[in-house]
């Protein structure tokens, strides 16, 4: 019998003795009653912010594996629309945001695994034209919703490189 892997996984849990661990998964509970809204910004939206993820890790530190993640709490949104011509009832999405916190699990090169939280946000502007969309994400490394949410830095990320002033 291999003891190698049962004394791994006890180290693993020695260290995640009092936290909260991420397993090696990917959890997206938190967004149960929003998940309609994240598809403004991607038909696939989980399997873009893993890409997401993947790719900024493996940026920072070619060999790196994603192992898990894990949304911590209620994603945190602002939207701003425009009205439509003609039609007092309905508005037309011009951008929307959120942020929310989260927890991750990689894998380094050498196989130390780490556990970092922060915040993720994500943001789409000029939703009603095509042509001229953009977005961009930020990962926030140790920041907060506080910092980071709909009363922090979202409200000024809503608005980037859209042109408008606020």
């Amino acid at each position: 019998m291999n003891y190698i892997p049962i004394i791994f996984l006890f180290f693993i849990a020695l260290e995640a003795y009092g936290k909260e661990i991420v397993t090696d998964s990917f959890n997206y509970d938190s967004f149960n009653e929003s998940k309609h809204m994240l598809e403004w910004l991607h038909p696939s939206p989980f399997d873009a912010i893993r890409s997401n993820f993947e790719e900024n890790f493996e940026e920072q530190v070619p060999g790196s594996k994603l192992m898990g993640l894990k949304v911590l709490g209620k994603p945190e949104w602002l939207t701003g629309a425009i009205p439509i011509d003609d039609d007092e009832d309905h508005v037309r999405l011009r951008r929307a945001g959120v942020a929310f916190a989260f927890s991750v699990r990689v894998s380094s090169p050498d196989n130390v695994i780490h556990e970092i939280k922060g915040v993720y946000t994500w943001v789409g502007v000029n939703m009603d034209m095509p042509e001229k969309e953009m977005q961009r994400t930020w990962v926030d490394i140790n920041g907060t919703l506080d910092e980071y949410g709909s009363d922090g830095a979202l409200r000024q990320r809503v608005y980037f490189e859209s042109g408008e002033d606020r």
